[in-house]
Protein backbone atom coordinates (compact mmCIF):
# COMPACT_ATOMS: atom_id res chain seq x y z
CA UNK A 1 0.00 0.00 0.00
CA UNK A 2 1.34 3.44 -0.92
CA UNK A 3 2.48 5.26 2.20
CA UNK A 4 2.72 2.19 4.40
CA UNK A 5 5.78 1.59 6.57
CA UNK A 6 7.53 -1.67 7.23
CA UNK A 7 9.32 -2.46 10.48
CA UNK A 8 13.08 -2.19 11.07
CA UNK A 9 13.49 0.78 8.76
CA UNK A 10 16.96 2.31 8.41
CA UNK A 11 17.66 5.93 9.30
CA UNK A 12 17.50 7.04 5.68
CA UNK A 13 14.29 5.19 4.84
CA UNK A 14 11.76 7.79 6.09
CA UNK A 15 13.07 10.43 3.65
CA UNK A 16 13.17 7.93 0.80
CA UNK A 17 9.65 6.80 1.65
CA UNK A 18 8.48 10.41 1.60
CA UNK A 19 10.02 10.87 -1.84
CA UNK A 20 8.46 7.73 -3.26
CA UNK A 21 5.11 8.37 -1.59
CA UNK A 22 4.81 11.82 -3.15
CA UNK A 23 5.98 10.58 -6.50
CA UNK A 24 3.57 7.65 -6.65
CA UNK A 25 0.68 9.83 -5.54
CA UNK A 26 1.39 12.15 -8.45
CA UNK A 27 1.98 9.53 -11.12
CA UNK A 28 -1.69 8.82 -11.77
CA UNK A 29 -1.99 12.42 -12.94
CA UNK A 30 0.89 12.28 -15.41
CA UNK A 31 1.09 8.75 -16.84
CA UNK A 32 0.75 7.97 -20.43
CA UNK A 33 -0.49 10.40 -23.01
CA UNK A 34 2.11 9.97 -25.75
CA UNK A 35 1.71 9.61 -29.48
CA UNK A 36 1.49 5.98 -30.67
CA UNK A 37 0.88 6.36 -34.39
CA UNK A 38 -0.71 8.48 -37.08
CA UNK A 39 -4.39 7.42 -37.06
CA UNK A 40 -7.15 9.88 -36.13
CA UNK A 41 -7.52 8.07 -32.79
CA UNK A 42 -3.87 8.64 -32.04
CA UNK A 43 -4.21 12.33 -32.88
CA UNK A 44 -6.96 12.87 -30.30
CA UNK A 45 -5.76 10.44 -27.63
CA UNK A 46 -3.92 13.07 -25.60
CA UNK A 47 -6.93 15.38 -25.48
CA UNK A 48 -9.73 12.83 -25.20
CA UNK A 49 -8.71 9.19 -24.62
CA UNK A 50 -12.37 8.11 -24.43
CA UNK A 51 -13.08 9.49 -27.93
CA UNK A 52 -9.85 7.93 -29.19
CA UNK A 53 -10.97 4.56 -27.79
CA UNK A 54 -14.34 4.86 -29.56
CA UNK A 55 -12.50 5.51 -32.82
CA UNK A 56 -10.07 2.61 -32.33
CA UNK A 57 -11.26 0.14 -29.64
CA UNK A 58 -8.88 -2.59 -30.81
CA UNK A 59 -5.76 -0.50 -30.21
CA UNK A 60 -4.25 -1.82 -27.00
CA UNK A 61 -2.16 1.27 -26.29
CA UNK A 62 -5.16 3.58 -26.58
CA UNK A 63 -7.19 1.26 -24.34
CA UNK A 64 -4.36 1.34 -21.80
CA UNK A 65 -4.29 5.14 -21.85
CA UNK A 66 -8.04 5.27 -21.32
CA UNK A 67 -7.72 2.88 -18.37
CA UNK A 68 -4.99 5.09 -16.92
CA UNK A 69 -7.08 8.25 -17.36
CA UNK A 70 -10.12 6.66 -15.74
CA UNK A 71 -8.04 5.37 -12.85
CA UNK A 72 -6.77 8.90 -12.28
CA UNK A 73 -10.35 10.17 -12.15
CA UNK A 74 -11.51 7.52 -9.69
CA UNK A 75 -9.31 4.86 -8.12
CA UNK A 76 -11.48 1.80 -8.73
CA UNK A 77 -9.85 -1.20 -7.04
CA UNK A 78 -12.36 -3.89 -8.09
CA UNK A 79 -10.36 -6.72 -9.76
CA UNK A 80 -13.52 -7.75 -11.67
CA UNK A 81 -14.72 -4.24 -12.49
CA UNK A 82 -14.91 -2.44 -15.83
CA UNK A 83 -11.65 -0.60 -15.28
CA UNK A 84 -9.74 -3.79 -14.57
CA UNK A 85 -11.33 -5.45 -17.60
CA UNK A 86 -10.36 -2.50 -19.80
CA UNK A 87 -6.73 -2.75 -18.63
CA UNK A 88 -6.64 -6.52 -19.13
CA UNK A 89 -8.16 -6.24 -22.63
CA UNK A 90 -5.54 -3.62 -23.46
CA UNK A 91 -2.83 -6.15 -22.56
CA UNK A 92 -4.47 -8.85 -24.66
CA UNK A 93 -4.36 -6.47 -27.63
CA UNK A 94 -0.88 -5.11 -26.87
CA UNK A 95 1.30 -7.08 -24.47
CA UNK A 96 3.69 -4.16 -24.01
CA UNK A 97 1.02 -1.63 -22.98
CA UNK A 98 2.75 -0.65 -19.74
CA UNK A 99 0.05 1.87 -18.79
CA UNK A 100 -2.39 -1.03 -18.40
CA UNK A 101 0.12 -2.91 -16.23
CA UNK A 102 0.53 0.17 -14.05
CA UNK A 103 -3.23 0.47 -13.55
CA UNK A 104 -3.47 -3.18 -12.52
CA UNK A 105 -0.46 -2.77 -10.25
CA UNK A 106 -1.98 0.25 -8.52
CA UNK A 107 -5.27 -1.55 -8.09
CA UNK A 108 -3.50 -4.49 -6.45
CA UNK A 109 -1.50 -2.15 -4.22
CA UNK A 110 -4.63 -0.33 -3.06
CA UNK A 111 -6.24 -3.69 -2.26
CA UNK A 112 -3.22 -4.58 -0.13
CA UNK A 113 -2.00 -7.26 -2.52
CA UNK A 114 1.62 -6.15 -2.26
CA UNK A 115 3.24 -9.19 -3.85
CA UNK A 116 1.00 -9.02 -6.92
CA UNK A 117 1.53 -5.27 -7.22
CA UNK A 118 5.30 -5.71 -7.02
CA UNK A 119 5.26 -8.37 -9.74
CA UNK A 120 3.26 -6.16 -12.08
CA UNK A 121 5.45 -3.12 -11.49
CA UNK A 122 8.60 -5.20 -11.93
CA UNK A 123 7.31 -6.62 -15.20
CA UNK A 124 6.40 -3.12 -16.38
CA UNK A 125 9.92 -1.92 -15.53
CA UNK A 126 11.43 -4.76 -17.59
CA UNK A 127 9.24 -3.89 -20.57
CA UNK A 128 10.25 -0.25 -20.73
CA UNK A 129 12.92 1.80 -18.98
CA UNK A 130 11.39 4.92 -20.47
CA UNK A 131 8.09 4.59 -18.63
CA UNK A 132 7.95 6.79 -15.55
CA UNK A 133 5.54 4.72 -13.46
CA UNK A 134 7.75 1.61 -13.16
CA UNK A 135 10.73 3.75 -12.16
CA UNK A 136 8.67 5.34 -9.41
CA UNK A 137 7.70 1.90 -8.25
CA UNK A 138 11.40 1.03 -8.27
CA UNK A 139 12.06 4.01 -5.99
CA UNK A 140 9.28 2.85 -3.69
CA UNK A 141 10.53 -0.72 -3.63
CA UNK A 142 14.15 0.29 -2.98
CA UNK A 143 13.05 2.64 -0.21
CA UNK A 144 11.11 -0.16 1.44
CA UNK A 145 14.32 -2.18 1.46
CA UNK A 146 16.43 0.74 2.64
CA UNK A 147 18.57 0.46 -0.50
CA UNK A 148 19.71 4.05 -1.15
CA UNK A 149 21.89 3.09 -4.12
CA UNK A 150 19.07 1.29 -5.94
CA UNK A 151 16.58 4.06 -5.18
CA UNK A 152 18.94 6.61 -6.72
CA UNK A 153 19.47 4.33 -9.71
CA UNK A 154 15.74 4.53 -10.40
CA UNK A 155 15.81 8.29 -9.80
CA UNK A 156 18.57 8.53 -12.40
CA UNK A 157 16.65 6.49 -14.98
CA UNK A 158 13.46 8.47 -14.39
CA UNK A 159 15.24 11.83 -14.64
CA UNK A 160 17.09 10.82 -17.80
CA UNK A 161 14.05 9.45 -19.59
CA UNK A 162 11.25 11.81 -18.51
CA UNK A 163 11.24 15.59 -18.23
CA UNK A 164 7.96 15.27 -16.32
CA UNK A 165 9.89 13.43 -13.63
CA UNK A 166 12.13 16.41 -12.97
CA UNK A 167 9.40 18.68 -11.69
CA UNK A 168 8.06 15.81 -9.59
CA UNK A 169 11.26 14.32 -8.19
CA UNK A 170 13.61 17.27 -7.75
CA UNK A 171 11.81 18.66 -4.66
CA UNK A 172 11.73 15.33 -2.84
CA UNK A 173 15.31 14.50 -3.80
CA UNK A 174 16.57 17.87 -2.53
CA UNK A 175 14.59 17.53 0.70
CA UNK A 176 16.30 14.17 1.29
CA UNK A 177 19.78 15.73 1.13
CA UNK A 178 19.83 16.23 4.89
CA UNK A 179 20.88 12.59 5.12
CA UNK A 180 24.69 12.29 4.65
CA UNK A 181 24.36 8.85 3.06
CA UNK A 182 21.98 10.17 0.42
CA UNK A 183 24.32 13.07 -0.37
CA UNK A 184 27.26 10.69 -0.69
CA UNK A 185 25.43 8.30 -2.99
CA UNK A 186 23.94 11.13 -5.05
CA UNK A 187 27.41 12.56 -5.68
CA UNK A 188 28.43 9.17 -7.04
CA UNK A 189 25.56 9.46 -9.54
CA UNK A 190 26.40 13.08 -10.41
CA UNK A 191 30.05 12.14 -10.94
CA UNK A 192 28.91 10.19 -14.04
CA UNK A 193 27.63 13.43 -15.64
CA UNK A 194 23.96 12.49 -16.23
CA UNK A 195 22.21 14.91 -18.60
CA UNK A 196 20.07 16.25 -15.74
CA UNK A 197 23.07 17.17 -13.57
CA UNK A 198 23.28 20.92 -14.27
CA UNK A 199 19.51 21.30 -14.31
CA UNK A 200 19.33 19.66 -10.89
CA UNK A 201 22.11 21.92 -9.56
CA UNK A 202 20.16 24.96 -10.77
CA UNK A 203 16.97 23.74 -9.10
CA UNK A 204 18.64 22.73 -5.84
CA UNK A 205 20.50 26.02 -5.52
CA UNK A 206 17.61 28.34 -6.36
CA UNK A 207 14.41 26.61 -5.23
CA UNK A 208 14.74 27.37 -1.52
CA UNK A 209 14.12 23.69 -0.66
CA UNK A 210 16.52 22.54 2.09
CA UNK A 211 19.15 25.26 1.40
CA UNK A 212 21.51 24.21 4.21
CA UNK A 213 21.59 20.60 2.99
CA UNK A 214 22.04 21.82 -0.59
CA UNK A 215 25.01 23.92 0.51
CA UNK A 216 26.52 20.81 2.07
CA UNK A 217 26.01 18.86 -1.15
CA UNK A 218 27.66 21.58 -3.23
CA UNK A 219 30.57 21.91 -0.81
CA UNK A 220 31.11 18.15 -0.74
CA UNK A 221 30.73 18.09 -4.52
CA UNK A 222 33.94 20.02 -5.02
CA UNK A 223 35.84 16.74 -4.76
CA UNK A 224 34.09 15.54 -7.95
CA UNK A 225 34.42 18.94 -9.66
CA UNK A 226 30.74 19.74 -9.31
CA UNK A 227 30.38 23.03 -11.19
CA UNK A 228 28.08 25.57 -9.54
CA UNK A 229 27.74 28.97 -11.21
CA UNK A 230 28.32 32.28 -9.42
CA UNK A 231 24.63 33.08 -9.86
CA UNK A 232 23.51 29.85 -8.16
CA UNK A 233 26.10 30.23 -5.39
CA UNK A 234 25.03 33.79 -4.63
CA UNK A 235 21.33 32.94 -4.63
CA UNK A 236 21.90 30.02 -2.27
CA UNK A 237 23.85 32.25 0.14
CA UNK A 238 21.09 34.87 0.04
CA UNK A 239 18.44 32.21 0.71
CA UNK A 240 20.36 31.06 3.79
CA UNK A 241 20.75 34.65 5.01
CA UNK A 242 17.04 35.38 4.56
CA UNK A 243 16.23 32.20 6.46
CA UNK A 244 18.39 33.26 9.41
CA UNK A 245 20.94 30.49 8.80
CA UNK A 246 23.87 32.91 9.09
CA UNK A 247 26.59 30.47 10.09
CA UNK A 248 25.69 28.13 7.23
CA UNK A 249 25.54 31.06 4.80
CA UNK A 250 28.99 32.30 5.77
CA UNK A 251 30.50 28.81 5.83
CA UNK A 252 29.23 28.14 2.32
CA UNK A 253 30.30 31.57 1.07
CA UNK A 254 33.90 30.83 2.08
CA UNK A 255 33.89 27.66 -0.03
CA UNK A 256 33.74 29.70 -3.24
CA UNK A 257 35.30 32.95 -1.92
CA UNK A 258 38.47 31.57 -0.33
CA UNK A 259 40.24 34.03 1.91
CA UNK A 260 37.08 35.86 2.98
CA UNK A 261 37.18 36.90 6.65
CA UNK A 262 34.28 37.75 8.93
CA UNK A 263 36.27 40.59 10.50
CA UNK A 264 36.79 42.45 7.22
CA UNK A 265 34.61 43.76 4.45
CA UNK A 266 35.25 42.03 1.14
CA UNK A 267 36.94 44.11 -1.60
CA UNK A 268 35.18 45.54 -4.64
CA UNK A 269 35.11 42.97 -7.45
CA UNK A 270 34.34 44.19 -10.95
CA UNK A 271 34.68 40.71 -12.42
CA UNK A 272 31.43 39.50 -10.88
CA UNK A 273 28.27 39.78 -12.93
CA UNK A 274 25.16 41.29 -11.40
CA UNK A 275 23.65 37.84 -10.72
CA UNK A 276 26.90 36.60 -9.22
CA UNK A 277 26.92 38.97 -6.23
CA UNK A 278 25.70 37.52 -2.95
CA UNK A 279 24.76 39.51 0.13
CA UNK A 280 28.37 39.17 1.36
CA UNK A 281 29.72 40.82 -1.81
CA UNK A 282 29.55 44.51 -2.61
CA UNK A 283 26.39 45.34 -4.55
CA UNK A 284 25.57 48.64 -6.26
CA UNK A 285 22.28 50.26 -5.27
CA UNK A 286 19.25 49.14 -7.25
CA UNK A 287 17.34 52.46 -7.37
CA UNK A 288 16.61 53.00 -11.09
CA UNK A 289 17.06 56.76 -10.63
CA UNK A 290 20.70 56.18 -9.70
CA UNK A 291 23.17 54.77 -12.19
CA UNK A 292 25.68 52.72 -10.20
CA UNK A 293 27.84 49.78 -11.24
CA UNK A 294 31.01 48.01 -10.14
CA UNK A 295 33.48 47.84 -13.00
CA UNK A 296 37.03 46.85 -13.80
CA UNK A 297 39.42 49.74 -14.44
CA UNK A 298 42.77 48.34 -15.37
CA UNK A 299 44.02 46.27 -12.47
CA UNK A 300 41.48 47.55 -9.95
CA UNK A 301 37.71 47.52 -9.42
CA UNK A 302 35.70 50.70 -8.89
CA UNK A 303 32.15 51.79 -8.15
CA UNK A 304 31.11 54.17 -10.92
CA UNK A 305 27.99 56.27 -10.34
CA UNK A 306 25.95 59.02 -11.94
CA UNK A 307 23.06 60.72 -10.13
CA UNK A 308 20.63 63.36 -11.46
CA UNK A 309 20.15 66.65 -9.64
CA UNK A 310 17.84 66.35 -6.65
CA UNK A 311 18.12 62.56 -6.30
CA UNK A 312 19.78 60.47 -3.63
CA UNK A 313 19.85 56.93 -2.28
CA UNK A 314 22.02 53.88 -1.65
CA UNK A 315 25.02 53.68 -3.97
CA UNK A 316 26.77 50.64 -2.51
CA UNK A 317 26.09 48.01 0.16
CA UNK A 318 27.47 44.81 1.63
CA UNK A 319 26.18 42.47 4.33
CA UNK A 320 28.61 41.92 7.20
CA UNK A 321 28.88 39.08 9.72
CA UNK A 322 31.19 40.85 12.15
CA UNK A 323 31.65 39.98 15.79
CA UNK A 324 31.05 42.66 18.46
CA UNK A 325 33.79 45.27 18.62
CA UNK A 326 35.13 48.47 17.13
CA UNK A 327 35.87 48.70 13.40
CA UNK A 328 37.65 51.24 11.22
CA UNK A 329 36.30 52.31 7.85
CA UNK A 330 38.69 53.66 5.22
CA UNK A 331 38.60 54.43 1.52
CA UNK A 332 38.47 57.12 -1.09
CA UNK A 333 35.83 58.70 -3.31
CA UNK A 334 35.79 61.31 -6.05
CA UNK A 335 35.94 64.86 -4.67
CA UNK A 336 32.31 65.79 -5.34
CA UNK A 337 32.69 69.41 -4.16
CA UNK A 338 29.45 69.43 -2.16
CA UNK A 339 28.22 71.52 0.74
CA UNK A 340 27.85 69.77 4.10
CA UNK A 341 24.09 69.29 3.66
CA UNK A 342 24.70 67.04 0.62
CA UNK A 343 27.72 65.11 1.88
CA UNK A 344 27.42 61.32 1.32
CA UNK A 345 27.61 59.12 4.39
CA UNK A 346 28.27 55.53 5.38
CA UNK A 347 25.58 53.81 7.46
CA UNK A 348 25.91 50.58 9.44
CA UNK A 349 22.61 48.92 10.34
CA UNK A 350 21.70 45.72 12.15
CA UNK A 351 19.54 43.04 10.61
CA UNK A 352 16.05 44.47 10.79
CA UNK A 353 17.13 48.03 9.94
CA UNK A 354 18.21 49.57 13.26
CA UNK A 355 21.08 51.95 12.53
CA UNK A 356 24.04 51.57 14.89
CA UNK A 357 26.33 54.15 13.31
CA UNK A 358 26.68 56.81 10.63
CA UNK A 359 29.84 58.41 9.29
CA UNK A 360 29.85 61.36 6.93
CA UNK A 361 32.33 61.08 4.06
CA UNK A 362 34.99 63.57 5.09
CA UNK A 363 38.76 63.60 5.24
CA UNK A 364 41.82 64.76 3.33
CA UNK A 365 41.93 65.75 -0.34
CA UNK A 366 44.33 64.01 -2.69
CA UNK A 367 43.90 65.79 -5.99
CA UNK A 368 40.65 64.57 -7.51
CA UNK A 369 40.06 62.19 -4.60
CA UNK A 370 38.78 62.56 -1.06
CA UNK A 371 40.29 60.03 1.33
CA UNK A 372 37.88 59.28 4.19
CA UNK A 373 37.99 57.41 7.48
CA UNK A 374 35.59 56.61 10.32
CA UNK A 375 34.75 54.12 13.05
CA UNK A 376 31.79 51.91 13.94
CA UNK A 377 31.09 49.90 17.08
CA UNK A 378 29.14 46.65 16.72
CA UNK A 379 27.20 45.77 19.90
CA UNK A 380 26.71 42.26 21.26
CA UNK A 381 23.06 42.25 20.17
CA UNK A 382 23.85 42.89 16.49
CA UNK A 383 24.78 39.61 14.81
CA UNK A 384 24.38 40.62 11.16
CA UNK A 385 25.03 44.08 9.74
CA UNK A 386 24.71 45.96 6.46
CA UNK A 387 27.20 48.65 5.47
CA UNK A 388 25.81 51.20 2.98
CA UNK A 389 27.11 54.24 1.16
CA UNK A 390 24.22 56.70 0.95
CA UNK A 391 24.15 59.77 -1.29
CA UNK A 392 21.98 62.68 -0.17
CA UNK A 393 20.04 64.68 -2.79
CA UNK A 394 22.10 67.53 -4.23
CA UNK A 395 21.20 70.67 -6.15
CA UNK A 396 24.46 70.62 -8.05
CA UNK A 397 23.81 71.62 -11.66
CA UNK A 398 24.20 68.68 -13.99
CA UNK A 399 23.94 66.14 -11.21
CA UNK A 400 26.78 64.11 -9.75
CA UNK A 401 29.28 61.75 -11.34
CA UNK A 402 31.83 59.97 -9.23
CA UNK A 403 33.81 56.87 -8.38
CA UNK A 404 34.76 54.84 -5.33
CA UNK A 405 37.98 52.87 -5.99
CA UNK A 406 38.69 51.84 -2.41
CA UNK A 407 36.73 50.89 0.68
CA UNK A 408 37.72 48.74 3.65
CA UNK A 409 36.23 47.88 7.02
CA UNK A 410 38.32 46.01 9.57
CA UNK A 411 38.93 45.76 13.32
CA UNK A 412 40.37 48.94 14.79
CA UNK A 413 44.00 48.75 15.94
CA UNK A 414 44.46 48.36 19.68
CA UNK A 415 45.70 51.97 20.04
CA UNK A 416 42.37 53.25 18.71
CA UNK A 417 40.31 51.43 21.32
Amino acid sequence: MVGSFRPAMSKTQPRLRLASRLALAAIVLVVGFFSVGTTLANVVVKLDPAQAYRLSPADGRIAALLASARFAQGQDTDPNGRLSSLAQNALFAEATATDALVVLAFQAQLRGETAKSDRLFEYSARLSRRELSPQLWGIEDAAERGDVEDALRHYDIALRTSRTARGMLYPVLVSALEEPEIRRRLLEVLRKQPDWRQNFILYAGTSGVAPAATAQLFAEGRRINLVVSDAVNSQLVDTLVRGGEFDQAWAYYTTFRPGAERSRARPLDGDLGEDGRSAFDWKPGDDPALSASILRDGDQSVLDFSVPTGFGGVLLEQTQFMRPGRYTLRGKISDLDLDTRSTPYWSLTCLGGAEIGRQAVSGSNEGEWLRFTGTFTVPDSCRMQTLKLVLRPSNKVGGLDGRVPEVSLQPSPIKER
